[in-house]
């Protein structure tokens, strides 16, 4: 609770002084002043009616889809890694040998490269959202993004959990 909705609860009547209006005035004047509470969208205690259910519907969904994005890293990561160590069980594994595979034939060296390029898009799109709603240590998940599918879906889980704390006018555009 920031300090304009504490003095609108404050006044006189109960804190119904004045309603919505005074509220909004109060906030209003916080914003002007660098008040750094976070603003909500919605009524004011005194006035508020039944919710609809709106808000728990939208948390919810964005629950789902955090679980969502986390199941898919995680089956992305467990089938990937059972490959991974089917091929580390051949004579002379390496990166060289590896790529040297991923070399043999067009369809191969399509996905390699079109892998490739996705490493890059996804490291630089992974630094620039995350400057972009104010989370920390988001650097830590360039250098995973050569498990791209493990980093971009656990990216996704932490932007979704950020996006949920933002109040929806904060969010930047």
């Amino acid at each position: 609770m920031c300090c304009c909705e504490r003095k609108w609860i404050g006044s006189s009547s109960g804190g119904n002084y004045g309603g919505k209006a005074r509220l909004t005035r109060l906030r209003e004047a916080g914003r002007r002043r660098g008040c750094k509470a976070r603003y909500r969208t919605e009524q004011a205690p005194a006035a508020a009616g039944p919710d609809s259910g709106g808000e728990a519907r939208r948390r919810l969904a964005m629950s789902i889809r955090e679980w969502l994005y986390g199941l898919l890293a995680l089956a992305a990561t467990v089938i990937g890694w059972y490959y991974n160590l089917q091929y580390l069980q051949q004579p002379d594994p390496g990166w060289i040998d590896w790529i040297r595979q991923c070399l043999v034939n067009p369809a191969t060296t399509s996905a390699l490269a079109d892998l490739s390029f996705t490493y890059a898009i996804v490291g630089i799109w992974i630094v620039a959202e995350s400057r972009r709603l104010g989370m920390r240590r988001a650097w830590l998940f360039v250098p995973v993004t050569v498990f791209v599918s493990l980093a971009l879906g656990l990216f996704l889980v932490l932007r979704e959990r950020r996006l949920r704390q933002l109040p929806a006018a904060a969010i930047p555009g």
